[in-house]
Protein backbone atom coordinates (compact mmCIF):
# COMPACT_ATOMS: atom_id res chain seq x y z
CA UNK A 1 0.00 0.00 0.00
CA UNK A 2 2.56 2.39 0.93
CA UNK A 3 4.58 1.92 -2.36
CA UNK A 4 1.53 2.35 -4.23
CA UNK A 5 0.69 5.67 -2.72
CA UNK A 6 4.29 6.36 -3.51
CA UNK A 7 4.23 6.15 -6.55
CA UNK A 8 1.15 8.05 -7.08
CA UNK A 9 2.55 11.13 -5.02
CA UNK A 10 5.57 10.75 -7.14
CA UNK A 11 3.60 10.77 -10.56
CA UNK A 12 1.78 13.76 -9.53
CA UNK A 13 4.93 15.87 -8.56
CA UNK A 14 6.20 15.03 -11.80
CA UNK A 15 3.21 15.79 -14.05
CA UNK A 16 2.89 19.16 -12.00
CA UNK A 17 6.84 20.07 -12.83
CA UNK A 18 6.38 19.43 -16.80
CA UNK A 19 2.82 21.38 -16.44
CA UNK A 20 4.33 24.08 -14.60
CA UNK A 21 7.49 24.19 -17.29
CA UNK A 22 5.30 24.37 -20.02
CA UNK A 23 3.39 27.28 -18.72
CA UNK A 24 5.98 29.31 -18.03
CA UNK A 25 8.05 28.29 -21.36
CA UNK A 26 4.69 29.28 -23.10
CA UNK A 27 5.21 32.64 -21.33
CA UNK A 28 6.30 35.62 -23.70
CA UNK A 29 9.15 37.35 -21.93
CA UNK A 30 9.85 40.79 -23.05
CA UNK A 31 13.81 40.85 -24.19
CA UNK A 32 15.52 44.14 -23.94
CA UNK A 33 18.21 42.70 -26.12
CA UNK A 34 18.20 43.48 -29.63
CA UNK A 35 19.46 41.82 -32.11
CA UNK A 36 21.36 42.31 -35.51
CA UNK A 37 23.43 40.57 -38.27
CA UNK A 38 26.05 42.25 -39.47
CA UNK A 39 27.46 41.54 -42.88
CA UNK A 40 30.01 41.86 -45.55
CA UNK A 41 27.32 43.97 -47.55
CA UNK A 42 26.94 46.06 -43.26
CA UNK A 43 30.25 46.76 -43.80
CA UNK A 44 32.54 44.13 -42.11
CA UNK A 45 35.88 43.42 -44.82
CA UNK A 46 35.17 39.80 -44.12
CA UNK A 47 32.51 37.33 -42.91
CA UNK A 48 35.40 35.61 -41.13
CA UNK A 49 35.91 36.81 -37.53
CA UNK A 50 37.44 35.51 -34.73
CA UNK A 51 37.34 37.47 -31.51
CA UNK A 52 34.85 40.84 -30.35
CA UNK A 53 35.78 43.38 -27.32
CA UNK A 54 34.38 46.30 -26.38
CA UNK A 55 36.38 49.48 -25.30
CA UNK A 56 35.78 52.00 -22.51
CA UNK A 57 34.09 54.41 -25.58
CA UNK A 58 31.31 51.68 -26.20
CA UNK A 59 33.18 50.64 -29.49
CA UNK A 60 33.19 47.76 -30.35
CA UNK A 61 36.21 45.75 -31.98
CA UNK A 62 35.92 42.47 -34.02
CA UNK A 63 39.21 40.85 -35.51
CA UNK A 64 38.56 39.00 -38.57
CA UNK A 65 41.02 37.69 -41.34
CA UNK A 66 40.90 40.96 -43.10
CA UNK A 67 42.27 43.39 -40.29
CA UNK A 68 40.29 44.72 -37.43
CA UNK A 69 36.84 46.50 -37.36
CA UNK A 70 36.04 49.31 -35.07
CA UNK A 71 32.11 49.53 -34.70
CA UNK A 72 30.88 52.64 -32.91
CA UNK A 73 27.05 52.06 -33.15
CA UNK A 74 26.59 53.64 -36.36
CA UNK A 75 29.29 53.18 -38.58
CA UNK A 76 32.14 50.41 -39.32
CA UNK A 77 35.88 51.92 -39.32
CA UNK A 78 38.01 49.09 -40.76
CA UNK A 79 42.27 48.55 -40.29
CA UNK A 80 44.63 46.96 -42.25
CA UNK A 81 48.67 46.86 -42.94
CA UNK A 82 47.81 49.95 -44.19
CA UNK A 83 46.48 52.07 -41.28
CA UNK A 84 49.57 50.23 -39.16
CA UNK A 85 48.45 46.67 -38.63
CA UNK A 86 51.86 44.16 -38.45
CA UNK A 87 49.38 41.55 -39.86
CA UNK A 88 45.83 41.64 -41.35
CA UNK A 89 44.71 38.37 -39.73
CA UNK A 90 43.78 39.15 -36.24
CA UNK A 91 42.61 36.54 -34.25
CA UNK A 92 42.54 38.14 -30.78
CA UNK A 93 41.47 41.68 -29.42
CA UNK A 94 42.27 42.40 -25.30
CA UNK A 95 42.08 45.79 -23.42
CA UNK A 96 44.50 46.72 -20.56
CA UNK A 97 44.43 48.36 -18.57
CA UNK A 98 45.87 52.01 -19.70
CA UNK A 99 42.62 52.39 -22.30
CA UNK A 100 45.00 50.27 -25.48
CA UNK A 101 43.06 47.45 -27.55
CA UNK A 102 45.45 45.35 -28.55
CA UNK A 103 45.66 42.67 -31.67
CA UNK A 104 46.92 39.34 -31.65
CA UNK A 105 48.22 37.90 -35.28
CA UNK A 106 48.30 34.35 -36.41
CA UNK A 107 51.95 34.69 -36.52
CA UNK A 108 52.31 35.66 -33.17
CA UNK A 109 52.25 39.72 -32.97
CA UNK A 110 51.04 42.58 -31.38
CA UNK A 111 49.95 46.03 -32.07
CA UNK A 112 47.88 48.05 -30.48
CA UNK A 113 45.36 50.79 -30.54
CA UNK A 114 44.92 54.08 -28.50
CA UNK A 115 44.06 57.45 -29.18
CA UNK A 116 43.13 57.18 -32.81
CA UNK A 117 46.22 55.39 -33.75
CA UNK A 118 47.69 51.69 -33.86
CA UNK A 119 51.41 50.95 -32.70
CA UNK A 120 53.39 48.01 -33.07
CA UNK A 121 54.74 46.27 -29.70
CA UNK A 122 58.34 47.23 -29.89
CA UNK A 123 59.23 43.50 -28.02
CA UNK A 124 57.82 41.42 -30.85
CA UNK A 125 61.19 40.31 -31.65
CA UNK A 126 60.74 38.23 -28.19
CA UNK A 127 57.68 36.53 -28.54
CA UNK A 128 58.99 35.67 -32.12
CA UNK A 129 61.92 34.52 -30.81
CA UNK A 130 60.75 32.46 -27.64
CA UNK A 131 57.75 30.94 -30.23
CA UNK A 132 59.18 31.49 -33.62
CA UNK A 133 56.87 29.00 -36.16
CA UNK A 134 54.12 28.58 -33.53
CA UNK A 135 50.31 29.21 -35.15
CA UNK A 136 48.57 27.89 -32.63
CA UNK A 137 45.39 29.28 -32.45
CA UNK A 138 45.22 28.77 -28.44
CA UNK A 139 47.05 31.78 -26.67
CA UNK A 140 46.61 34.19 -24.59
CA UNK A 141 47.84 37.61 -23.16
CA UNK A 142 47.11 39.51 -20.70
CA UNK A 143 48.69 43.00 -19.70
CA UNK A 144 49.24 44.25 -15.73
CA UNK A 145 48.70 47.79 -14.08
CA UNK A 146 52.49 47.66 -13.79
CA UNK A 147 52.50 47.31 -17.72
CA UNK A 148 54.19 43.90 -17.60
CA UNK A 149 52.64 41.65 -20.29
CA UNK A 150 51.62 37.68 -20.22
CA UNK A 151 51.77 35.89 -23.36
CA UNK A 152 51.30 32.08 -23.34
CA UNK A 153 50.83 29.45 -26.14
CA UNK A 154 49.15 25.55 -25.39
CA UNK A 155 51.58 23.27 -24.57
CA UNK A 156 54.39 25.73 -24.99
CA UNK A 157 54.68 27.69 -21.91
CA UNK A 158 54.27 31.45 -21.43
CA UNK A 159 56.70 34.56 -20.97
CA UNK A 160 56.47 37.71 -19.05
CA UNK A 161 57.73 40.80 -20.58
CA UNK A 162 58.24 43.85 -18.75
CA UNK A 163 58.26 48.08 -19.85
CA UNK A 164 62.06 47.85 -20.36
CA UNK A 165 61.72 44.26 -22.35
CA UNK A 166 62.94 42.11 -19.21
CA UNK A 167 61.73 38.33 -19.88
CA UNK A 168 60.96 35.42 -17.36
CA UNK A 169 60.12 32.38 -19.22
CA UNK A 170 57.93 29.98 -17.84
CA UNK A 171 57.71 25.76 -18.12
CA UNK A 172 55.60 24.20 -20.74
CA UNK A 173 52.18 23.38 -20.05
CA UNK A 174 50.55 19.95 -21.58
CA UNK A 175 46.85 21.94 -20.55
CA UNK A 176 45.38 25.22 -22.05
CA UNK A 177 46.66 28.36 -20.68
CA UNK A 178 44.06 31.26 -19.83
CA UNK A 179 45.53 34.24 -18.77
CA UNK A 180 42.72 36.21 -17.22
CA UNK A 181 41.78 39.35 -14.42
CA UNK A 182 39.61 38.64 -11.77
CA UNK A 183 39.01 42.30 -10.34
CA UNK A 184 42.06 43.55 -9.26
CA UNK A 185 44.36 40.05 -9.19
CA UNK A 186 45.51 38.05 -12.70
CA UNK A 187 45.94 34.31 -12.60
CA UNK A 188 47.22 32.26 -15.11
CA UNK A 189 44.77 29.16 -15.23
CA UNK A 190 45.38 25.68 -16.77
CA UNK A 191 41.63 24.78 -16.42
CA UNK A 192 42.08 22.31 -13.71
CA UNK A 193 44.86 24.16 -11.82
CA UNK A 194 45.84 27.71 -11.07
CA UNK A 195 49.07 29.45 -10.75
Amino acid sequence: MKKINFNIRFTVVIISLIFVNFVFSQTSIKSDYNFRNYTTESGLPSSETYDIEQDEEGNIWIATDRGVVQYNGNKFRNYTTKDGLIDNVILNIYKDPFKRIWFLTIKNELCYYKKGKISIYRFNHIIKKKFPSSTIADKEILIDKAGKLYFGLKNEGYITIDEKGKTKTFKKLNNNIVLDKIENDYFISLYKNIL
